[in-house]
């Protein structure tokens, strides 16, 4: 396995590196969706472009890790990938602009459509680690009409790759929990794990962010019961102690 990245994400492959030997995770690029400086994206394009020529050059299947929130936006119902594409941002158009390269180039691909991961050592910016970040300065301002889908890193490396072993190619998927979570439910476990007194600012605004994990489970049927409605407590919990102070 060939990874391509540094990050959360390339990072929770690093522990599969010996594995799926004929295909390249493309973990690099822009990872804050709040980016609008067009040469940062036209960086991850160009590293783009070589992965795919190295990728038809050596017969490699690219995974490539695209935004579920960004790019279906808010919805009234759990977004299917076969639903009206809706970005939200320039990484959200950036984001469609790049799975349509890879669909395109003359190679193998898995294009998957992440919500907000959590794991150890985020960049400050991710939601995860800002919002642990005002509850650790007491108070925490919460989007009240915010609704968050919450995936564990390691559980999204886990399944990418055995997606490669099954041989699921040319497919777009929500790697999604499907389990949607309002953001001030998240902001509440937070506090009540960490026991830390914090005031809330809610702000009435926010999207609903709600992802369909129908299709995934067709070739991952175990998605279907491991992902619950307990399960966004369990993440947060594992996670808290490389954020919180001892």
């Amino acid at each position: 396995m060939i990874i391509i990245g540094n990050g959360l994400v390339a990072k929770s492959f690093f522990s599969f590196k010996d594995k799926c030997k004929d295909s390249l995770i493309f973990a690099s690029g822009v990872s804050n969706s709040c980016l609008t400086d067009e040469k940062e994206y036209s960086r991850e394009k160009n590293m783009l472009k070589e992965a795919l020529l190295r990728c038809e050059k050596e017969k490699l299947k690219i995974v490539y890790f695209s935004s579920a929130g960004e790019i279906y936006g808010s919805t009234s119902h759990p977004a299917k990938e076969t639903d009206p594409v809706s970005p939200q941002s320039l990484y959200g158009y950036k984001k469609i602009e790049f799975e349509e390269f890879i669909k395109e180039a003359d190679i193998e691909y898995l294009i998957l459509r992440v919500p907000n991961l959590v794991g150890r050592n985020q960049n400050q910016h991710q939601l995860f680690p800002s919002l642990i970040k005002q509850v650790l300065q007491g108070k925490v301002t919460v989007f009240q009409n915010a609704w968050r889908d919450l995936l564990d890193v390691e559980d999204l490396s886990r399944g990418s790759v055995e997606l490669l072993r099954l041989g699921v190619s040319r497919q777009t998927l929500n790697f999604v929990s499907g389990i949607s979570t309002p953001l001030i439910d998240v902001v509440f476990c937070i506090i009540f794990y960490t026991k830390i007194k914090c005031s809330i600012n809610l702000v009435p605004k926010g999207a609903k962010h709600q992802f369909s994990n129908e299709k995934l489970s067709t070739f991952l049927p175990w998605v279907r019961n491991y992902f619950d409605k307990e399960y966004y407590k369990k993440v947060i919990n594992k996670y808290l102690r490389f954020y919180v102070p001892k």
